[in-house]
């Protein structure tokens, strides 16, 4: 998008000088581009654990509500151990 946005900003230039839009047209495609991979991007989740044997990173996903479930069972765990 940064990128599509800078040639838009060339492709004014180059229309106001020479009246050829095909930066313009080309940097607007562009930062339309960007705008649709930032809008369809998916959200993933994960769980971080922390002991004295070091970090421990399991598998993200991309359902919120298993990785809540995650959560809490870690918790109850925790509370069970004392």
């Amino acid at each position: 998008m940064i990128i599509g946005g800078i040639i838009i900003l060339g492709g004014l230039d180059t229309l106001s000088r020479s009246g050829n839009p095909l930066t313009l047209l080309f940097g607007a495609a562009l930062f339309a581009l960007g705008l649709w991979l930032f809008k369809r991007r998916v959200p993933v989740y994960g769980v971080v654990l922390h002991s004295a044997s070091g970090e421990q990173k399991p598998e993200p996903s991309t359902d919120r509500e298993f990785i809540e479930r995650i959560v809490v069972a870690l918790n109850q765990a925790i509370i069970a151990r004392g």
